[in-house]
C-alpha cells in the first residue's frame, strides 16, 4: 500500500504505509528476526488477494516504543502548536 502524493508536492516518491516482513525489515534498517518477532505482536492487513503485510510504523513501535518516526516532517518547519487561552 502506498501514500498517494497531494498534487504540487514535491516528488520524493510515495512511502509505504505497510509492506511485506522483509521490506520492513529494510525499511527501518533492522534485522529480520527482530522484525519478525515484532510482528508476532502486530496484527497485520490482508490484502484482497491474501498476502499479508505489515504497519511500518505500528512494527517499528512494537521493536523500540520509543524510536523516533523514520516518517516525519520533511518539510524542516517546526511543527504549529494550537495558540494557548494566556493569548
Amino acid at each position: 500500500m502506498k501514500v498517494s502524493q497531494r498534487p504540487g508536492a514535491a516528488d520524493r516518491g510515495a512511502w509505504p504505509i505497510a509492506a511485506p516482513l522483509a521490506r520492513v525489515a529494510e525499511l527501518l534498517r533492522v534485522d529480520l528476526a527482530d522484525v519478525t518477532e515484532a510482528a508476532e505482536r502486530v496484527a497485520p492487513y490482508l490484502t484482497a488477494d491474501g498476502r499479508r503485510l505489515w504497519s511500518v510504523k505500528l512494527i517499528e513501535r512494537a521493536i523500540d516504543p520509543n524510536a523516533r518516526a523514520w516518517l516525519r516532517r520533511r518539510s524542516g518547519a517546526p511543527a504549529k502548536t494550537p495558540p494557548t487561552l494566556a493569548g
